[in-house]
């Protein structure tokens, strides 16, 4: 890569596919040093950092931000964290790169964008296909008119993705769902075009906005937006009609983008990506390709310009403007609206705190709903344990989502172990919920990362109770106790049973284990 004048120590955060990917490109940009890198997991951080060379590696957020040899950092974590993460990391005084979508909504980019401006810090989400040559190569031909006057967008980016237990893209309280993870691309995509079809590559998004939208989504089980069809008409004669799926392969050669004029048409294999331009006559001949090829992986040219432009001394991209990620996520925002999407975090949230000991009595007297409101709504419980030595000193965590509330349980005993836990955190979560004569007859989702929780309810206690509490091979079985309260618990509720892979990004999942452990060390 060119030298692009200023040295910045990076930071990542996150381990994950988009880390080592983006890591990549940093550690092949000119001035780029790899410096640290954070996980929840300080043995994930570790291993991150031997294997791409950072210097440092931490264990928990509170440390790397407080580090002040970090320049800069890589927001590579799951949609709902990034603007937490992005105001985080500006107040600690670190420019920032975040991952698209840089939010999940509107409301929480102007915080970010807002933190941007006070902090005096440079922000920019990190939208790469903006950046590179043979996207921005389409964009300069369709503005000088190679296709003649554009009339149509064309661009599709599905995927078949298997809705595994604890999946990101299927889960509500990570932001999951077709638009915000593979649409942003094909609307951001609509919308770059629609200013080069006018000749305006240097204007907003916002100075293009469309004249009217029409869209459906198929929602998935889970509530998630699954399949999304999309038509938009912009001002000047363009009209753009997108798709975007987590739940459906449209295969390679459809995973394009083309651009339709009275000349002729432009051809983006995978446009989000892409390495070619294809432009095509209006018989269907090949006029001309152009090739591409990128020196790293795709994402080098962000990171070049991020470089850049913190030596020029730059406030925000001129590329990838303020304004712009701001009006992509107002347009997303409102076709979630119109779909019915909302996700858990979204609702106002009067959060409660109980404490408990191994009784798990109530210290706060809170309630987790609204009294007022006449129909109970739906009930999402988050669930985990910890032990420290196991047996040991062991917590248990509990998240309550119901209606617009959020209540957060934890507990714990001197002597204990991590299954029993496990077991006293459903427990009382439920009982909890059973408490509240307004979520009566309440459909109740039960997340927890524990498969001995969730078949034992589900499959094994049908054999035990039948065999006089006692497993196959007839001996007593472990924590009867307190099967036999979940038993009687759940017998009065309608229950869906749900498992999430653990640390692995839940923000519920992640708040539980955190009240779980700090509740065991309180023993």
């Amino acid at each position: 890569m060119e030298n692009t004048g200023t040295t910045l120590r990076w930071g990542v955060i996150g381990t994950g596919n988009i880390a080592n990917t983006v890591t990549r490109a940093i550690k092949q940009t000119d001035g780029a040093i790899l410096q640290a890198v954070v996980s929840r997991s300080q043995t994930k951080a570790d291993d991150f950092a031997a294997k791409w060379g950072f210097a440092r590696a931490y264990g928990n957020y509170d440390d790397f931000f407080d580090d002040d040899t970090i320049d800069a950092v890589y927001i590579a974590t799951p949609h709902d964290s990034h603007a937490e993460l992005s105001v985080r990391a500006m107040e600690s005084g670190k420019h920032v790169m975040c991952e698209k979508p840089a939010a999940v909504n509107a409301e929480q980019i102007k915080v970010v964008l807002e933190t941007a401006k006070r902090t005096n810090r440079f922000f920019m989400e990190a939208v790469w296909t903006r950046f590179q040559p043979a996207f921005n190569k389409a964009l300069e031909l369709v503005a000088q008119g190679e296709i003649g006057k554009v009339r149509a967008f064309y661009a599709d980016f599905c995927i078949d993705c298997p809705q595994l237990p604890g999946s990101r893209l299927y889960e509500p309280s990570l932001a999951g769902g077709a638009l915000l993870d593979v649409g942003i691309y094909p609307l951001m995509a609509s919308l770059s075009f629609a200013k080069a079809s006018l000749n305006k590559l240097d204007a907003t998004f916002r100075s293009v906005a469309p004249e009217a939208v029409q869209s459906l989504c198929r929602k998935t089980e889970t509530g998630v937006d699954g399949y999304d069809t999309i038509a938009l008409q912009f001002p000047g004669g363009m009209n753009a009609t997108i798709t975007a799926a987590i739940n459906c392969e449209c295969g390679t050669h459809f995973k394009s983008a083309r651009i339709a004029g009275t000349n002729g048409v432009i051809h983006l294999p995978e446009f989000w990506y892409g390495q070619q331009v294809n432009i095509i006559n209006k018989d269907g001949t090949l006029r001309q390709q152009l090739n591409f090829p990128f020196e790293v992986n795709g994402y080098e040219y962000e990171f070049a310009e991020f470089h850049r432009y913190i030596a020029r001394g730059l406030s925000e991209s001129p590329v990838h403007p303020h304004d712009d990620t701001l009006f992509l996520i107002e347009q997303m925002d409102s076709l979630r609206k119109t779909w019915g999407i909302v996700y858990p975090f979204e609702k106002p949230q009067n959060t409660c705190t109980v404490k408990t000991a191994s009784t798990a009595t109530d210290t706060a007297n809170v309630p987790v709903t609204d009294q007022k409101k006449k129909a109970a709504p739906e009930v999402v419980i988050y669930t985990d344990g910890a032990c420290s030595g196991n047996p040991g000193k062991g917590g248990w965590g509990a998240v309550i989502l119901a209606g617009t509330k959020e209540c957060r349980m934890s507990g714990g005993e001197k002597f204990t172990t991590n299954n029993r836990m496990e077991l006293m955190a459903t427990i009382q979560a439920l009982k909890r919920v059973a408490a509240e004569p307004s979520l009566a007859g309440a459909q109740v989702t039960m997340i927890t990362d524990s498969q001995y929780v969730k078949n034992g309810i589900q499959d094994w206690i049908k054999k035990w109770k039948s065999n006089g509490w006692l497993t196959g091979s007839k001996e007593p079985v472990k924590n009867k106790d307190l099967w036999k309260e979940l038993d009687e618990a759940v017998s009065h509720m309608n229950i869906e049973w749900r498992w999430v892979k653990g640390h692995a990004g839940n923000r519920y999942n992640e708040i539980c284990d955190t009240l779980a452990t700090t509740a065991a060390k309180e023993q």
